[in-house]
Parts: C-alpha cells; sequence; structure tokens
C-alpha cells in the first residue's frame, strides 16, 4: 500500500470515528472538515488523471494538448490506481512523451507484490517507447520477457508481430501469428496483421479477399489496414483502387508516434502514383519488397516489371491451402488424452 492510500485509509477511519463520537458539533465539523480535505488531498493524482483523460478525448486540439500536462502531474504525484498509471503512460508515450512514460512503466512492472497482469502490461506498453527511440531490440526484450509468462493478451501479439516484421524475423512472426490463432485471440489490428502474413507468403488474392473482409465491417482509426489493401490493389496494377485506399487512410487514421505508417509517408506515396512512370516503379517495388511498405518506409523504386498471372496465382493458393488443411495438427482429444487430463486434475 503506498503512501497516499495509507493517508486515505486513516483519514477514513478518523472521518467515521469523530461522526459517531459523543463530542461537541462544532469540533465533531471541524476534525471532519480537515479529514475530507485530507481525503481529497490523498486522492489528488486521481483529479489530475480523470481531467486529463476528459481532456484528451475533446475535439479541442486545446484541451487535448493541456491533457499532456495532466498526466505528467497525475504520475508525478503518485498513488494512481495501477490501471490509470499504465493507461496515463501509454497516452504520454504515444505523445511524444516517452521517456516520462515508460520510466513511470518501469517503476511499476518493479515493485513487489503486482500481479502478472499488471507487470505484463506494463513492460508491453513500455515497449512502444524502446520502439518509437528506434531501441527495437529493447521492445524485443519487453515483449520476449512477458513471452516467457503465461501472460497472453492482444496487445503482447499486436506489438511483438509489428517489432517481428521491422527486424524481418518472418520466422518468429509466423509463431506468434500461429499461437495467437491457436488461442482464438482476436482483434481487427491482429487480422490486418494476418493479412499481412498472407501478403508475404505471396497469397494475394486469399490476402484481398481478408482485407475486404475486414474493412466491409468498419472503419478504422490506424492506417494500416487500409495501406495493405492499397498494396494488394498495386500487386494488381490497380493505381486508383490503391490511392482510394490511400485516401482512405488519410481520412480515418488518428496518427500519433506510435503510428506504424505515418501520414508523410502514405501523402508521399499518393504524389508518387499520380505520375504514371513513377507508379510503374512503386508497384515492381512494392512487389520485390512488402515488408517495406508493412514497417511504414516506402520500398525502392524497381524498373524490373512483373505480370499478374490471376488463373496461376488461384491455383497456387488452392494447393497451399490444401496442403496446410491436410498438415494441420489432430487437436481432438483420445481417451488417453481424457484420462491424463483427469489425473493431472486439469479435466
Amino acid at each position: 500500500m503506498n503512501k497516499n492510500s495509507v493517508i486515505l485509509v486513516v483519514s477514513l477511519a478518523i472521518f467515521l470515528i469523530i461522526a459517531i463520537s459523543p463530542v461537541n458539533n462544532l469540533v465533531k465539523l471541524a476534525v471532519m472538515a480537515l479529514a475530507l480535505i485530507v481525503i481529497i488531498w490523498s486522492r489528488r493524482a486521481t483529479f489530475y488523471f480523470v481531467t486529463a483523460n476528459k481532456n484528451y478525448t475533446s475535439k479541442d486540439p486545446e484541451k487535448r494538448k493541456k491533457s499532456i500536462d495532466g498526466f505528467k502531474k497525475a504520475l508525478q504525484l503518485g498513488g494512481l490506481p495501477d490501471n490509470y498509471t499504465i493507461s496515463a503512460a501509454s497516452l504520454l508515450i504515444q505523445n511524444g512523451e516517452a521517456e516520462v512514460g515508460k520510466a513511470a512503466l518501469d517503476k511499476l512492472a518493479s515493485k513487489s507484490g503486482k500481479s502478472l497482469q499488471v507487470v505484463s502490461n506494463a513492460k508491453i506498453s513500455a515497449s512502444m517507447a524502446c520502439w518509437i527511440e528506434r531501441d527495437l531490440d529493447g521492445a524485443i526484450k519487453y515483449i520476449e520477457e512477458v513471452k516467457k509468462t503465461a501472460y497472453r493478451d492482444k496487445n503482447l501479439y499486436i506489438n511483438g508481430a509489428t517489432y517481428y516484421l521491422e527486424k524481418g524475423d518472418i520466422t518468429a512472426f509466423n509463431k506468434l501469428c500461429d499461437e495467437w490463432k491457436e488461442k482464438n485471440v482476436q482483434s481487427p489490428a491482429l487480422k490486418d496483421l494476418e493479412v499481412v502474413r498472407e501478403m508475404l507468403r505471396g497469397n494475394w488474392r486469399k490476402a484481398g479477399n481478408m482485407i475486404n473482409d475486414i474493412l466491409s465491417l468498419k472503419s478504422y482509426s490506424f492506417a494500416d489496414p487500409y495501406v495493405h489493401k492499397a498494396q494488394i490493389r498495386l500487386h494488381y496494377h490497380d493505381v486508383n483502387g490503391a490511392v482510394e485506399a490511400l485516401k482512405e487512410a488519410l481520412e480515418n487514421t488518428k496518427f500519433n508516434a506510435c503510428s506504424v505508417i505515418t501520414k508523410d509517408v502514405i501523402e508521399k506515396a499518393i504524389n508518387i502514383l499520380e505520375d504514371k512512370e513513377s507508379a510503374r516503379k512503386l508497384i515492381n517495388g512494392n512487389e520485390e519488397d512488402p515488408l517495406s511498405l508493412v514497417n511504414g518506409r516506402l520500398p525502392a523504386f524497381s524498373d524490373k516489371d512483373f505480370v499478374v498471372n490471376e488463373e496461376k496465382e488461384e491455383k497456387t493458393e488452392q494447393k497451399v491451402s490444401r496442403k496446410e488443411e491436410e498438415s494441420s495438427a489432430n487437436t481432438d482429444l483420445t481417451d488417453d488424452d481424457e484420462e491424463w487430463l483427469k489425473a493431472h486434475g486439469l479435466s
């Protein structure tokens, strides 16, 4: 229990004792008022957080800017509930205060007695600060530390997949993707990352069907699915479709320091695609290196033209799909499995 929590408990106790004590009413009111002031003072960090959070969700740019100072003040005062600390620190990381946010998260994760969930969430959020500061190995280290525990959630998978892709470690990315699919962890971002996997495998038709399903449900505040749709359209030499998808990204995305694909990159891509010759070279570059745009970088121009054979692609993907079905593990429980589970108290 931190200092502010102790003060709160003691003040509440005094407040209640005085309220039922047979003392002079004037004295009672004075002591109760003092105890109430102390209670409010001990919770001032929470007050700063709630006010900052309200300002952050405002459409007024000045209020949003003011909210950052409020989050910093709340963390500085201390005594916030753990979930508020993680939320405030994460928002600071996303808004140009990575060092402040990371320090608060590291402090929280190092405290004794914290639950696995709190420590894991703090480390996952802290990894974003490393990533923003271009310390990719540091970001991956946080993720690997959490992976050694039993804790799993969508943010672990999203962040980990993002870092592995930027590292170019496709094997680690695929393993992580297999794991969240096996555990049936779902989110729009994870579905979009599954689209990336199909793109990297050359399964463009499948990737296109998947991204269309994702974007048919709703609009998203992150650019990635729109950009991946644009990449798929570029594969099929559909420049107009790619530009349309990129413009959707600009229209819907709320860009921040944690955005994998920036507004600047998207605008540059649109400008390039407006010129026929530049568009051709970008299409070729995307075909040779789709991972660049996935990681928020424009691919190098290429003069190596390619031709899409949609009939051949369809046959190849059908063949791959059959192989995947045939090689998938049999997860049905046998009688021996059931007996083992009962013996170990797991059934």
